[in-house]
């Protein structure tokens, strides 16, 4: 009977350890609500409690309080340390991030080279922003050797995404024979998908595409009313075509 006791007497403690202990998900989820009330001191101990037990969001959340100084003193040398911990869990958004703290320099030595490479890593994972930026990268030849043709290849990843930016600047590749043959028609569809997604630029191409029947059947009604939706937005070149064409845009 009396070892039954001493057992019990070990175990008990243990019980109580054992019991306290938060899961990864649960300490996130505890920043979660220490946001909610405005506490980011408790909100970044929970997510650095998490992060540090691998909860890959809780590492990408704690890195950026580091970078931007939220519930932690600012320290970009530990926000690059977590992004990277997340990357290396191919976490996309860790490895989109820290692309953009190699090209600044931000926590790390700046290196255009490694940028790309992030980069590269997310866009490989479908991250459509880093398609696209490495879409940039290429068509610029900064971090990699200059090639359209690869530009092309990612702007089009991403634009089929969505990217409104992709949508347009895959458009104008169509439309110059830059790093894949030309097509007005191909050019146009694309500026249509970027347009009907608010992109200024696009709308004003599109606009011009219509007036003057470039890819598409020519329709100045269509046209006018794209370069009024640009000129609105404050477009100077579609402002100075609304005035020619007599369309009214304010």
């Amino acid at each position: 009977m009396r070892k039954k006791t001493v057992i019990f007497c070990f175990a008990l403690p243990m019980l109580f350890l054992t019991g306290g202990c938060e899961t990864s998900g649960q300490q996130y989820r505890s920043a979660l609500r220490y946001d909610d009330v405005g506490n980011y001191v408790e909100a970044a101990k929970c997510y650095r409690q998490a992060a540090e037990r691998g909860h890959t969001m809780a590492q990408v959340e704690l890195a950026r309080r580091y970078h931007d100084g939220e519930g932690v003193t600012k320290d970009y040398a530990e926000a690059v340390k977590w992004y990277r911990r997340a990357a290396e869990q191919k976490c996309p958004d860790a490895w989109y991030v820290l692309g953009g703290l190699y090209k600044k320099g931000e926590g790390v030595v700046k290196d255009p080279a490694e940028a790309a490479r992030c980069l590269r890593k997310a866009a490989d994972l479908g991250h459509a922003r880093s398609q696209f930026d490495l879409g940039s990268c290429c068509y610029e030849g900064v971090g990699v050797a200059k090639d359209p043709a690869e530009a092309a290849r990612w702007w089009r990843k991403a634009a089929e995404q969505g990217c409104a930016a992709a949508q347009y600047r895959l458009g104008s590749l169509y439309a110059d024979g830059e790093g894949l043959a030309k097509n007005p028609a191909e050019a146009a569809k694309w500026y249509r998908k970027a347009a009907e997604q608010g992109h200024v630029d696009a709308r004003y191409k599109l606009g011009m595409s219509l007036c003057g029947g470039e890819g598409v059947d020519r329709d100045v009604t269509e046209g006018s009313y794209w370069l009024c939706k640009a000129a609105k937005q404050g477009h100077k070149q579609a402002r100075e075509m609304c005035r020619k064409m007599n369309a009214k845009w304010e």
